[in-house]
């Protein structure tokens, strides 16, 4: 399961050394001194075999390999007594009471207890295959498969294009031009024009010479306007007119077909990571909107 939030070994280390260097403003309780055999004194900052451990820990699985030896070891100290020592300078200097400072003191602290929270939703919510099918059972939506449709469209843009594909060389030049032809159209069409005629005659689009075609093509890789105009559409239907930033369409849905979704026990190992992701993300959410109606919040901009 990945995190949901990564840090750079720099700022974990950043992280560590503001710990370790004893914040003035953090209670002495609160710093984790750790247990076992002090290996190193930091200018009064000790550090134990538990605490050195844990610092290790926290860094990226990729750079944990750099500091499992003892000369691994060693040079994480080193750098970290150097970062010790400058954030102790830091301090004399008062820089720890700079605002910018502690609002990014903040941040990362809130990042690095949010981190843990999920941590502790993966530990105390165990994703086991009988769950996760229950989840998979009851949430639809989780991994369905994609929606595809067959469509045509007639579209005029607004604009004066370098090159029209239509048969007649018509095109609309301004907003206002554009929308007249495209309700003239709609007229021809609610008349009994054909579709496909209409569209090598006056569509400004690519599409033109094909009478308007767009293939076959998933749900989410056109416009959002026209994704919204095909999902109430049945196959046969035409739309109103959709505005996009191309200009205005009629649309046409030809065919459409609901993506399959497998059945759990054929989710490959990969899926079913993705599942537990799904299943974690409703977790949170789940939290979060209970949280929301218990708590007061209010915000005046």
């Amino acid at each position: 399961m990945k995190k949901i939030f990564s840090f750079t070994l720099a700022a974990v280390l950043v992280a560590a050394s503001i710990v370790m260097s004893g914040c003035q403003s953090q209670k002495k309780s609160e710093m984790y001194q750790g247990n076992g055999k002090v290996i190193a004194n930091l200018n009064g900052n000790k550090i134990t075999e538990d605490k050195l451990k844990l610092l290790i820990q926290s860094l990226p699985p990729q750079t944990q390999r750099q500091f499992q030896s003892t000369d691994g070891k060693k040079k994480l100290l080193d750098q970290l007594a150097t970062q010790t020592l400058l954030v102790q300078e830091a301090r004399k200097l008062d820089l720890d009471r700079d605002a910018t400072f502690l609002v990014r003191r903040e941040l990362m602290s809130n990042e690095l207890l949010l981190n843990r929270y999920y941590q502790y939703i993966v530990e105390n919510n165990p994703a086991t295959d009988d769950i996760l099918s229950k989840f998979y059972d009851t949430h639809s939506d989780v991994m369905a498969g994609k929606t595809s449709y067959s469509a045509k469209h007639i579209i005029i843009t607004p604009k004066k294009d370098m090159k029209v594909f239509n048969s007649t060389g018509t095109d609309a030049t301004s907003n206002a031009a554009a929308l007249k032809e495209i309700k003239m159209l709609q007229e021809k069409l609610k008349n009994g024009a054909d579709f496909s005629e209409l569209a090598k005659k006056y569509s400004e689009g690519p599409s033109s010479p094909h009478g308007g075609d767009l293939g076959t093509f998933e749900k989410g890789a056109m416009v959002p306007e026209f994704d919204q105009a095909l999902a109430t559409m049945k196959p046969g239907d035409i739309s109103g007119i959709v505005k996009t930033r191309f200009g205005y369409h009629l649309v046409k849905l030809i065919n459409r077909t609901d993506g399959n979704r497998k059945p759990f026990d054929q989710l490959t190992k990969k899926e079913k990571e993705t599942l537990k992701g799904e299943f974690y993300r409703s977790i949170l959410a789940s939290t979060v909107e209970n949280l929301k109606k218990q708590a007061a919040i209010e915000i005046q901009l």
